[in-house]
Formats: structure tokens, sequence, C-alpha cells
């Protein structure tokens, strides 16, 4: 298959939640698009794409984590807000906070351990 038909089914990988979707919206065999997709230097451009739009939706959902957290603290605080879901609200804000010192504690153990292997 030429480049530029790869490049099609790449772009439609891409876009589409199946392989099949994928196949069809680049006018390709469902066969085809699996055998390319077997192929190394397809496969690593095609998850390294995957890993850049996983990476950019990830960076914009961390920047609006503080207004969601104010949208929590809001619902959780305000008087007219029903009971179950203040109850419910705080339990998620403690909940986010527990993991997140959980894995502040797991970085940092990893981080030990990195420091004791490399000093070997």
């Amino acid at each position: 298959m030429n480049s530029a038909k790869k490049e099609l089914l790449m772009k439609a990988l891409l876009e589409n939640p199946t392989v099949r979707e994928a196949a069809k919206q680049a006018r390709v065999s469902y066969t085809s698009a699996f055998r390319i997709l077997r192929e190394q230097e397809f496969a690593d451009e095609y998850n390294q794409r995957k890993r850049a739009i996983v990476d950019e939706a990830h960076s914009y959902l961390r920047s609006q984590q503080v207004e969601a957290a104010k949208v929590l603290i809001a619902v959780m605080s305000a008087e007219s807000t029903p009971a179950q879901t203040r109850y419910n609200t705080a339990k998620a804000v403690l909940e986010l906070d527990i993991r997140n010192i959980e894995r502040e504690e797991i970085a940092a153990r990893i981080s030990e351990i990195e420091r004791k292997i490399g000093k070997r």
C-alpha cells in the first residue's frame, strides 16, 4: 500500500473508535488495515500520535483542575444544595485528595528506590 493511503488510514484510525470504521473511512479493507497495523514502523507512529493526542487532552484537563475544584467546593458548601449531593461532593473531594496523596507517596518511594539503585 502506498504511503498516501497509509497516511489516510493513520488519520482514520485516530479519528474513529474502531478499526472497522477507520478502514471504511480510509477506503481500505478491514484485513488490510490490520495487516498495516502490524507493520512495526506504522504501529510505532500510530502509538506515538495516539500518545500525543492523549497528552494534549490530559494537559487541557489539568489546566481546568482549579476551576473544577472551585465548582466542587461551591456545590458542597451551598446551603441550597440537597444534603445527598453535598455528601457525595464532599466524599468525592476527600477521595480525590486521598488519591493525590497516595500518588505523591508512591512517586517519592519510586524516586528513593531509583536513587538507591543508581548509587550501586
